[in-house]
């Protein structure tokens, strides 16, 4: 009876023993960090991870509470079938954990967290295939992405590959994030290397960085970028608070990091101040952004935005971006001499893309958006009209609808005052342009302008609807004012088609009527003196001094068929003279051949009388007269002066007047209607 106590307290004292040898074993392990484990943990975080993993030079360990590791030098594997040398070499690492989240991890329901890593440098390769493979994938992640591609694991590979889910779409289970980039709570690394290659999101960089993140969350990093995101080259110089949020996928809102940005991104120099993460994945950005390039389009293009092409340009916006969407408020930008803000929102996630919102500002100038319309393109130095071909390619790529208001719309010539209250909507929908519509005031009238560019064909096809109100000629053309003392409130109707693939081929093939009427003008009565060489009067008038004459009607018909505009009616009438212009002009040759007519009203001693031709080209216009019918007055008046006597020789010169017998301005009173009871345009 004795003997079971006895054997009781002899296992109860050899069990003590042992426990008490055991703490004092792991005790004595955890005051020295186990030094002779480090070929059994290499071994361990081996299987776990499913990569190779070097532990060299000292080492220590800790299991109890948080489990840790210190190693001189550690090397780790990139996931199967990635091929990079390594996911991370590092010296000098320090790493802790938690054993739940390990066990979390293990089992494949989360990512990898490390509460603290810390390292004197880093090398790592951070690299994802297009099938969605991916270096960091380690542990139940790389056994999943390195399944047989059937079944499960080509759904992996899919969802891996996938971009990132919207908002509005249901939450993923637990388990897709297993292949995220591992969370790290506290970073601290003193020198670092991360090269970046994402062939889904067609990006290599390569960053280098030195920094460190305290407790509580606080970071303070430098690096500098440099490589390519997408077609984007990028050359960046970086200051941001924690690391591993800016190149996370999938972070949310509140891993958003504070983020500096000064240096070139293509053809653009860029600053920016502000908040960011995720800027490989879903680009989570929010801050003030200043932005300068060569042009719009030479900068929007790497991002797949179809911007015009413009002079040099300086932008200073609020810039966000989220789930796809860009929402930029510009708070300034400059143009060439132009000057605008406003806001836009360019949202991603359409097919295709949508560019929205609205421009206002104190000056546009139409220089400014000459390259988008090929006028500042080189060209043939015998022509004048724009020759560089639309990027009817570029229309088809996303959509857009933005209203404008500027207060000014600068013409770019002296001769012709700026357009005020400019104020227009501009749609791109499925390749097709237009402006619904343009209305500006113009002389203290205004201007309504409707245009349609349709781009979805290989040639595109151009209509136009133009009317003038009520323009004062000398407001709107102070130079026609001064030199020819021509005044008046204009009225003119316009109505166009065409196709083409550049301005000068649209107005090449253009099709259409042109009605104007002048109301309540004047012209310099030595200009219509001029127009019919009447030299006698001409000369009176230089000795006196020019005067106006009140026009009793000014009018133009014409019709356009196939680039060339063939004047129907041309006439300018006072109580002087009535002139009238008639000819061709030739939009596809670029080719003049006008002429105007004098009927003097009046008797004149000295008047040739002959008509005055416009020939030549649009970029060497030629003035001249009738030759023949000059000739003939001239070389009778000769004729008679030998003959007869000098007197004699005035007599074929002399212009009793023809005045019309019916009036020259009833036809052009008419109203618009019945002037173009023609037709409109001709049918293509």
């Amino acid at each position: 009876m004795t003997l079971l106590p006895r054997t009781g307290r002899r296992v109860a004292l050899v069990a003590l023993v042992v426990l008490g040898a055991l703490a004092a074993i792991v005790a004595a392990g955890e005051a020295t960090g186990w030094p002779g484990l480090r070929e059994p943990v290499a071994r361990t975080l081996s299987n776990a991870f499913g990569v190779p993993v070097v532990l060299e030079g000292g080492f220590r360990v800790r299991f109890l509470l948080s489990p840790s590791v210190r190693a001189e030098r550690v090397g780790i594997g990139a996931a199967s079938r990635v091929p990079v040398p390594h996911l991370l070499q590092a010296r000098e690492l320090h790493a802790r954990a938690r054993w739940g989240e390990l066990w979390r991890w293990r089992q494949g329901h989360a990512p990898l967290r490390l509460r603290v890593l810390e390292a004197q440098q880093i090398d790592v390769h951070l690299a994802r295939l297009a099938d969605g493979r991916a270096s960091w994938q380690l542990g139940a992640a790389q056994r999943t992405a390195g399944a047989p591609p059937q079944g499960a694991g080509r759904a992996a590979s899919a969802a891996a590959s996938a971009p990132p889910a919207r908002r509005d779409e249901p939450a993923r289970d637990e388990a897709d994030d297993t292949g995220a980039l591992p969370q790290i709570d506290l970073l601290a690394v003193r020198e670092g290397l991360i090269r970046v290659l994402d062939e889904p999101q067609d990006t290599e960089l390569r960053i280098d960085v030195a920094g460190l993140e305290r407790a509580g969350g606080d970071g303070a990093y430098r690096a500098t970028v440099r490589g390519r995101w997408r077609a984007l080259p990028l050359d960046l110089d970086l200051r941001s608070g924690r690391l591993l949020p800016l190149l996370a996928r999938d972070a949310g809102d509140e891993a958003m990091q504070p983020l500096a940005v000064r240096g070139r991104a293509g053809a653009a120099e860029v600053s920016f101040e502000g908040k960011a993460a995720d800027l490989i994945g879903a680009r989570r950005i929010d801050g003030r952004a200043r932005i300068g390039g060569p042009s719009l389009a030479a900068v929007a293009r790497p991002l797949g935005v179809t911007l015009p092409v413009t002079p040099p340009f300086e932008l200073d916006a609020r810039l966000r971006h989220a789930d796809g969407r860009w929402q930029v408020n510009i708070g300034e930008a400059r143009i060439g001499k132009s000057q605008l803000a406003g806001e836009l929102l360019y949202d991603g996630t359409k097919r295709p893309p949508l560019l929205a919102g609205r421009l206002a500002g104190p000056r546009l100038a139409l220089a400014d958006l000459g390259p988008a319309i090929g006028t500042n393109a080189r060209r043939d130095p015998d022509k004048v009209l724009p020759q560089r071909r639309f990027d009817l390619a570029a229309l088809r790529r996303m959509d857009a609808d933005v209203e404008m208001h500027f207060d000014r719309l600068v013409l770019g010539t002296p001769r012709l005052e700026a357009l005020s209250d400019v104020r227009t909507r501009v749609r791109l929908d499925n390749g097709v342009l237009a402006l619904v519509p343009f209305e500006a005031a113009m002389g203290g009238g205004r201007m309504t302008l409707s245009t349609r560019l349709d781009g979805r064909e290989k040639t595109a096809r151009w209509t136009a609807e133009i009317a003038l109100r009520n323009v004062d000629i000398a407001e709107w053309a102070p130079a026609a004012e001064e030199q020819a003392r021509l005044t008046g409130r204009l009225e003119a109707d316009l109505s166009l088609t065409a196709a083409g693939l550049s301005s000068a081929e649209l107005l090449a093939t253009t099709d259409g009527r042109v009605r104007a009427r002048l109301r309540e003008g004047t012209l310099s009565h030595l200009v219509t003196e001029g127009a019919g060489l009447d030299l006698a009067e001409a000369l009176g008038l230089v000795i006196r001094g020019d005067k106006t004459l009140p026009l009793r009607c000014a009018a133009l018909d014409a019709r356009l068929e196939d680039g060339v505009m063939h004047i129907e009616r041309g006439l300018v009438d006072n109580r002087d003279s009535t002139l009238m212009l008639g000819g061709r002009v030739h939009l596809r040759g670029e080719r003049l051949e006008l002429v105007v007519r004098s009927k003097p009203k009046d008797f004149s001693p000295l008047a040739v009388r002959s008509p005055i031709t416009l020939t030549g080209t649009f970029a060497a216009p030629q003035l001249g007269i009738d030759k023949k019918h000059a000739a003939k007055r001239v070389l009778g008046a000769l004729v008679l002066g030998a003959v007869v006597g000098p007197v004699a020789a005035l007599l074929p010169l002399a212009d009793k007047g023809d005045p019309p017998e019916e009036d020259p301005c009833a036809a052009a009173r008419a109203p618009a209607a019945q002037a173009a009871a023609g037709g409109g345009p001709p049918k293509r």
